[in-house]
């Protein structure tokens, strides 16, 4: 679940970034522009002063940009607000804006993503337990998600396995962060308890909170 939240307090704080942004995107798109001119960057590298006139006023502004390729006396398109002129933006601020709303979008639905999946998965848990059957599956091994990884950490899952009438069924456990391998290999587990229904294996929860309390 700390996963979850993370992606969403990290989208929610991109977006709210994004909005305040989008000032920018609407005098773009609604706005006029002018042709700006560079009277000079500040020297501690803190932004660059431009002038241009609109709409028939004379306006001299500190952009609060630093950029290598923008010198003293070059011109540049610059996009102002038809109310209130001193309002402007040039391009490269513009697009700055439009790439910070597109990654709180993703990662916003990727955290939005990971709730209901979650819920999901959480409600089927509830489900399995109260109306499930509990099987005594054979731990086969303990597997590292290797192309996975959350702060530096892989998660780990277990697959046991269960023979019923003559068939054998598979179970992967949902995915932790707790090194399991070390648990149930000092622990020597053998079983772990699976919560199936009886008439559909295929819906099931294996419960590696009792091996993870072990610890």
């Amino acid at each position: 679940m700390k996963k979850v939240n993370s992606y969403i307090f990290k989208g929610t704080l991109v977006t709210i970034i994004g909005i305040f942004g989008s000032d920018s995107l609407k005098v773009y798109l609604k706005g006029n522009k002018t042709i700006a001119t560079v009277k000079f960057v500040r020297t501690d590298k803190s932004g660059t002063v431009v002038e241009y006139n609109a709409e028939g006023k004379n306006v001299v502004k500190d952009l609060k940009i630093y950029d290598t390729a923008i010198r003293p006396g070059s011109e540049m398109t610059i996009y102002y607000d038809k109310n209130d002129v001193e309002i402007s933006y040039i391009k490269s601020q513009i697009v700055c804006c439009m790439m910070v709303m597109s990654i709180s979008i993703v990662i916003f639905l990727s955290g939005l993503y990971f709730f209901i999946d979650y819920s999901k998965k959480r409600k089927e848990k509830e489900f399995l337990i109260e109306n499930g059957r509990i099987i005594k599956a054979n731990i086969v091994c303990v597997r590292s998600l290797k192309f996975t990884r959350f702060f530096k950490h892989h998660p780990f899952y277990v697959y046991a396995t269960y023979k019923y009438e003559d068939d054998d069924y598979g179970f992967n456990s949902e995915e932790t962060f707790y090194d399991l391998y070390e648990i149930i290999k000092n622990k020597r587990i053998k079983t772990v308890d699976v919560y199936v229904l009886e008439d559909d294996f295929s819906r099931y929860y294996v419960d590696i909170d009792k091996i993870i309390s072990k610890m």
